[in-house]
């Protein structure tokens, strides 16, 4: 929530969109309408779109490619008929990103927030 207060206002300079996609717990799936409430919020603050994916699904974004994880991990032996599974498996190897560990920053993590 405090992600997306903090990023509305800037919705409105950028007329393509801003290609955020915040990764939500997976525990959303088990409370879909506060998923629903989230985004509701996000349109209402500012936030032209939305997108946003659960941490334990296949789909990631790799360097601007959204791509299954499963095709990545097929690409060496089998290859792909998809662009985006290419550019994302050889940007994933190249760059090790698939390494990285998510980076939560909002006041809702910090020992001293206080609702």
């Amino acid at each position: 929530v405090s992600y997306v207060r903090a990023t509305a206002g800037h919705h409105k300079f950028y007329t393509s969109g801003i290609s955020d996609i915040l990764t939500i717990d997976e525990t959303v799936k088990s409370n879909p309408e506060a998923m629903f409430n989230l985004c509701k919020g996000a349109i209402q603050a500012g936030y032209r779109e939305f997108t946003a994916n659960v941490a334990s699904n296949d789909l990631v974004r790799v360097t601007g490619y959204m791509i299954k994880l499963s095709d990545i991990a097929k690409y060496d032996e089998e290859g792909s008929r998809t662009n985006t599974t290419f550019l994302g498996a050889e940007a994933a190897k190249n760059t090790g990103i698939l390494e990285r560990k998510p980076r939560v920053a909002s006041l809702e993590m910090s020992p001293t927030y206080e609702q």
